[in-house]
């Protein structure tokens, strides 16, 4: 005998798909007639549709009148090979994203333009507060977008869009227990590589920058840098947080933090995103410290700033070109198969040597 729970699930999963089909246009049945098609028990329906309620398929009961069926665009579409409208949702203004983010918008636009698929793109402000989710719900009834890019949005958004089953993809990670399919660079297996390069170079400690946006990724490369060990297999490398909240002058109050060290200062710094680049590569140079003479300085991210940086920074790049192609297709798969059915994909990141990956300090004073 099946267990009430793997009832309430089936009895979702079923008129779920059966409002995609169009079978319930404007409202559902009854409950009794409910019952009756789907040979379950009213207790079933009834947190069926509760739970159908709450991920906003169904607008709330109205005594005596039937449940209406809220109008997603991606819901009440017919299914095509790919969607007509999409939307990049930003989870702030574009005039504060990097370079590298503007330049994925023109060339995903580009890409959707010649298959006929217009681009809009929207910000959202998110707060603690439900009042981002608020707007969001107001913002996604209007439009007509059938599929969504998320980019730079929070934990909260992204559970909005996956509890909904909105066609979506994320650009970047997703946050841990969001079902959503994402396209992004390999981090992981960039921090591995990087580890083993600070490694083979005498480096025990690094400090990895850390803002409040972006957690997931900082523990995700956190972790892969911490997993491989040193020549001869008795020590690891040591990940020391350098946590800031984003602005130039916190930036420069954690390095001063870490250069007050003596016994165990980092010898390197890895940088995730650009800000975290330029302003650390600025304020060690103002205080005098050579690079990679007394301090190495790698980057995990680029953008086609960092190439003009002296010294020539040592990094880690991904083609926005593969980039944009990968999430080309996951619009299409998400748009045809539904989010859960679509996988991640993640993108090589290439290696540039660059000159300011050099021996710790110590080594380089044995070897000298």
């Amino acid at each position: 005998m099946p267990q009430r729970y793997s009832l309430v699930a089936e009895t979702i999963r079923v008129l779920k798909e059966q409002i995609q089909a169009g079978a319930y246009t404007k409202a559902l049945p009854s409950e009794r007639t409910l019952c009756a098609r789907l040979q379950v028990g009213r207790n079933t329906v009834r947190a069926a549709l509760r739970k159908l309620e709450d991920e906003k398929w169904i607008h709330p009961s109205e005594r005596g009148a039937p449940r209406r069926i809220r109008r997603w665009p991606h819901r009440t579409q017919r299914r095509s090979e790919r969607p007509s409208q999409v939307c990049v949702l930003a989870g702030r203004h574009l005039a504060e994203f990097e370079a590298r983010s503007l330049f994925f918008v023109d060339l995903l636009r580009e890409h959707l333009a010649d298959v006929g698929c217009r681009l809009d793109v929207l910000s959202i402000r998110q707060d603690r507060g439900g009042g981002a989710l608020r707007r969001l719900d107001a913002m996604a009834n209007k439009a007509s977008h059938a599929a969504w890019v998320l980019l730079s949005c929070s934990e909260n958004v992204q559970h909005w869009f996956a509890d909904r089953g909105i066609p979506t993809v994320v650009l970047g990670y997703v946050a841990e227990n969001v079902a959503l399919p994402y396209v992004t660079s390999d981090l992981a297996a960039a921090a591995q590589h990087l580890a083993g390069r600070l490694l083979v170079q005498g480096h025990r400690r690094a400090a990895l920058m850390q803002s409040g946006e972006g957690l997931f990724a900082h523990r995700l490369v956190a972790k892969s840098m911490t997993e491989l060990k040193a020549p001869g297999g008795l020590e690891r490398l040591r990940v020391v947080p350098a946590r800031h909240d984003g602005t130039v002058p916190g930036i420069r109050v954690n390095i001063e933090r870490l250069l007050e060290r003596k016994a165990d200062r980092p010898t390197a710094r890895v940088a995730i995103t650009t800000p975290e680049l330029t302003t650390t590569l600025t304020h060690l140079l103002h205080r005098g410290i050579q690079i990679p003479e007394e301090m190495s300085l790698v980057s995990l991210l680029d953008d086609h700033n960092v190439p003009h940086l002296v010294p020539e920074i040592t990094r880690y790049t991904v083609s926005m070109e593969v980039l944009v192609k990968r999430l080309f297709i996951k619009l299409q798969a998400v748009w045809r198969q539904g989010n859960p059915a679509v996988r991640p994909s993640c993108v090589m990141c290439e290696f540039v040597k660059g000159k300011t990956l050099g021996p710790a300090p110590e080594q380089s004073s044995r070897t000298s």
